[in-house]
């Protein structure tokens, strides 16, 4: 894509930006191919709802489906992550990362560190962007330990 035109189509129901700050659009090159689709469809990207249903969603759910019967891109057995849908069992508090610790420790936007387990009502929705500060933790203890506190909506 690099030195291409493309065209950019922004959505109502989302806004201009995320909560990042970062752009968010429907990117059309010039020959007319719908590009994040594509990359769904390629396996190269997956679909996310972040909180509110948006106008192609449907469409990319579709195009995921497909990528995913198709071992395509991330859903292939031969990606450097494997089946990245299968939990770890690691019981290591050293290696805090994605593949073998599942609590999210989020930097709200107070400044206040709080995790999330598997099972909290935002934990689906909380990104962990490790260049904000924000952690992997394998246990709530080492969490805790670390000053941060249990997300009020966790069981």
């Amino acid at each position: 894509m690099s030195g291409k035109r493309v065209r950019i189509e922004t959505d109502a129901t989302q806004g201009t930006y995320d909560k990042y700050n970062r752009l968010l659009g429907y990117i059309y090159r010039e020959d007319g191919l719908f590009y994040n689709k594509y990359m769904i469809e390629q396996g190269y990207a997956h679909e996310y709802t972040y909180n509110t249903a948006y106008k192609y969603q449907t469409g990319f759910k579709n195009a995921q489906k497909e990528a995913q019967a198709n071992k395509a891109g991330l859903w292939s057995p031969s990606t450097c992550n494997g089946d990245t849908t299968k939990t770890s069992t690691t019981n290591s508090t050293q290696t805090n990362n994605a593949d073998s610790c599942t609590i999210k420790g989020n930097i709200g936007s107070s400044k206040e560190k709080i995790f999330h387990v598997v099972g909290c009502g935002s934990y689906n929705k909380t990104v962990i962007d490790e260049s904000k500060g924000e952690k992997w933790f394998c246990s709530e203890k080492e969490a805790i330990d670390a000053g941060w506190r249990k997300a009020l909506n966790c069981n």
